[in-house]
C-alpha cells in the first residue's frame, strides 16, 4: 500500500496522492560528461565493414538490479544486469552507457537490456550481451573506431 492504514480509495489518500512532490533524481549515466558531449567521429565505409557483431552470454553472469524481497507482495520478482567483464578491468566506453572495452583490444561489450525473473535467483545463461569486434585491428591493439561504432 502507498499508505499504510488507509484504503487506497479512500479519499484522503487519493488528496495526498494529488499533493504528493517527487523530486527528480539524476541519473550518473545521463549526467557524466554533459558538458562536452559526444565527439562525432566519422566512420569509413571499409573501416565499418571490418566489425563483426556477435551475441554472447555475459563473462561474470548478472548483477541483481532490484527486488521485492522483503516487501509484502505476493509474487517474487528480481531485475538483474548483465556483467559485461568477469575479471573486473577495463572501463567504460566513451559516452556510451552500458558498453565496456576492454583495454588494449579491438573488442567491446554493450549491454542490451535488464532482465526481469520470477523469483530471486539470476536469469538463465541463455540471455545474452553484444560483443563488438573490429577485425581489422591487431589482437591486443586499440580500434580506432570502436568507440564511434558502440
Amino acid at each position: 500500500e502507498a499508505f499504510a492504514g488507509l484504503p487506497e480509495t479512500d479519499p484522503s489518500t487519493q488528496l495526498m496522492l494529488a499533493n504528493l512532490e517527487l523530486p527528480p533524481k539524476n541519473i550518473p549515466e545521463l549526467h557524466e560528461g554533459a558538458l562536452s558531449g559526444p565527439k562525432e567521429c566519422p566512420v569509413p565505409r571499409a573501416a565499418l565493414a571490418a566489425f563483426k557483431f556477435t551475441v554472447k552470454p555475459p563473462k561474470g553472469g548478472f548483477t541483481l538490479v532490484w527486488s521485492n524481497k522483503g516487501g509484502s507482495s505476493r509474487e517474487k520478482l528480481s531485475f538483474w544486469a548483465p556483467t559485461l567483464d568477469s575479471s573486473g578491468g577495463g572501463g567504460l566506453l566513451g559516452q556510451v552507457t552500458g558498453a565496456l572495452k576492454f583495454k588494449g583490444t579491438s573488442k567491446a561489450r554493450v549491454c542490451l537490456g535488464h532482465y526481469a525473473t520470477k523469483g530471486y535467483d539470476p536469469p538463465s545463461k541463455e540471455h545474452r550481451v553484444l560483443e563488438v569486434t573490429d577485425t581489422a585491428t591487431a589482437t591486443l591493439s586499440d580500434s580506432e573506431h570502436l568507440e564511434a561504432v558502440v
